[in-house]
């Protein structure tokens, strides 16, 4: 039996809605994808300072690691994405996940770290070393704006 009048009204505006959101979700898994790109490209490539683990010698390895610490803390301009945190093990580095979604109000996309340090990182020195923020604040205007297309006419 189909479905006419209030009912078919009704269910053809559900169907819609399910479906922009369902778009919605879909542009928010591909913004954090493109997050976690952008922050690997960035925090993953370049130096790093190893921990020291697999070389007896670790004195000399402390003193690595403080001269590059001292070489990175100079007075030099913040770029838009600050400068990279100093990786010792590139465990940090690594567990940046993201995650994203649609509900019946909001859409969204988030870029995390899982390390307990984490916070520490994206907030020491003034966001100096602040990475995932600006990647998420450059991302934020064109997925604003490709959500809107999909629920304005």
């Amino acid at each position: 039996m189909a479905v006419t009048g209030m009912k078919a009204v009704m269910s053809g505006i559900a169907d819609a809605l399910d479906a922009r959101k369902a778009a919605a979700e879909a542009v928010a898994l591909d913004t954090a994808r493109k997050g976690v790109r952008m922050f690997q490209q960035r925090q993953l490539s370049g130096d790093h300072v190893p921990d020291g683990r697999a070389v007896a010698d670790t004195a000399a390895k402390k003193q690595k690691a403080i001269a590059f610490a001292k070489a990175k803390q100079g007075g030099a301009p913040v770029t838009a994405f600050g400068e990279k945190w100093i990786n010792r093990s590139l465990r940090a580095a690594r567990s940046v996940f993201a995650d994203a979604g649609a509900d019946n109000e909001s859409v969204y996309f988030h870029l995390y770290h899982t390390m307990s340090y984490g916070v520490y990182l994206e907030l020491a020195d003034n966001r100096r070393f602040a990475v995932i923020e600006p990647i998420v604040r450059s991302l934020a205007p064109q997925f604003l704006e490709k959500v809107k297309k999909i629920y304005a006419p």
